[in-house]
C-alpha cells in the first residue's frame, strides 16, 4: 500500500474521531477488524489490522486488498483535506460491486462531515449507480451533480444532470458511461 504523506498528519492527530471513522469505512469491507493502528517501522509509518478473533495479532493493512487501501486512501484524503476538494480517479477499479453502494454512502457522510466537495471519475456503471443510491441513503440527493463529458465534432463537451435526472437514465437503462 503506498501512504500518502497527509496520512502522518492525519494518524498523527490521533483523534478518537478520525479512528472511529477511519474503522468504519473499513470495517464496510472488512467487518471483523477492530481496530486500526499506525507503526513506524524504519521510520515509515504502517498501518495495522486487529481482528475479533484475535486481538493480539496484527496484520498489515496492505494484506487486506487494494480495494480496503483504495477505500482507506480516499476516506483518509477526505479527512486530511477538512474544507477542501478532493479528486478520486477511478478509485473504485479494487472494490467489489457489492460494496460499491455502503462504501460511498460512507464516504459521502465523511464528506458532508469534513465540508469537502468530492469529484470522483469512473467509467463504471455500477459505481455511478451506487454513487446515486449512497446519496439517496444518505439523504444529499441534492448535493449530487453528474458530470458527463463527450467529444463532439472534435469538441469537449460537459453535460451536468441533477441526481433525478440520473435515477431516472440510470433506471431507463440509458448509457451513462
Amino acid at each position: 500500500m503506498i501512504i500518502p504523506l497527509s496520512l502522518r498528519s492525519v494518524i498523527q492527530r490521533q483523534s478518537p474521531i478520525v479512528k472511529k471513522r477511519v474503522l468504519q469505512l473499513v470495517q464496510v469491507v472488512a467487518p471483523d477488524v477492530t481496530e486500526i493502528t499506525l507503526l513506524q517501522i524504519s521510520g515509515q509509518p504502517s498501518l495495522f489490522a486487529s481482528f475479533n478473533n484475535n486481538d493480539d495479532m496484527l496484520l498489515p493493512i496492505s494484506m487486506l486488498g487494494d480495494g480496503l487501501s483504495a477505500i482507506l486512501s480516499a476516506g483518509l484524503a477526505i479527512i486530511d483535506c477538512q474544507d477542501g476538494v478532493v479528486f478520486l480517479d477511478e478509485f473504485d477499479g479494487a472494490i467489489h460491486y457489492s460494496k460499491l453502494k455502503q462504501i460511498w454512502a460512507e464516504l459521502i457522510k465523511l464528506a458532508k462531515e469534513m465540508n469537502v466537495q468530492v469529484f470522483a471519475a469512473t467509467h463504471s456503471r455500477e459505481a455511478i449507480k451506487a454513487i446515486s443510491d449512497a446519496s439517496v441513503i444518505s439523504a444529499l440527493q441534492e448535493r449530487l451533480i453528474y458530470l458527463r463529458i463527450d467529444k463532439v465534432d472534435d469538441k469537449t463537451k460537459a453535460t451536468t444532470y441533477l441526481q433525478s435526472e440520473l435515477e431516472d437514465a440510470l433506471s431507463d437503462n440509458w448509457e451513462v458511461r
